[in-house]
């Protein structure tokens, strides 16, 4: 199951990367067959991009981990290279991206993107 809450903002980048950075979490929740959620928020500092999911979580001693090159954890066949290209994407919009889990609960990753 999908949930949408989306609204209207400008933004200004590569369209390729775009897609690779929306697309990147969509995959990981379905690989984990969880519900998601997607929303944006729009805050003075940026507007925010959302992606929730009710997968397994990620450990907090692994969360400040995910977005370091070739680090992975419980899942096959990663190469721990797509969250920290996304990092990567995102700084070069002059964005970011954090994560946030909840162990057995949920998984968040907010996507920030400058006015």
């Amino acid at each position: 199951m999908v949930s949408l809450d989306l609204n209207d903002f400008i933004f200004k980048g590569d369209e390729n990367m775009m897609i690779f950075v929306i697309f990147n979490p969509l995959k990981h929740s379905l690989y984990y067959k969880s519900k998601i959620e997607i929303r944006t928020e729009a805050k003075p500092d940026g507007n925010y991009l959302y992606f929730k999911d009710t997968g397994p979580g990620i450990e907090k001693d692994k969360l400040a981990l995910i977005f370091e090159s070739i680090f992975t954890s419980d899942k096959k066949d990663g190469t721990g290279l797509g969250l920290p290209f996304r990092k990567r994407i995102m700084t070069a919009f002059d964005g970011d991206i954090a994560c946030r889990s909840e162990i057995g609960k949920w998984t968040e990753f907010e996507m920030k993107f400058p006015n």
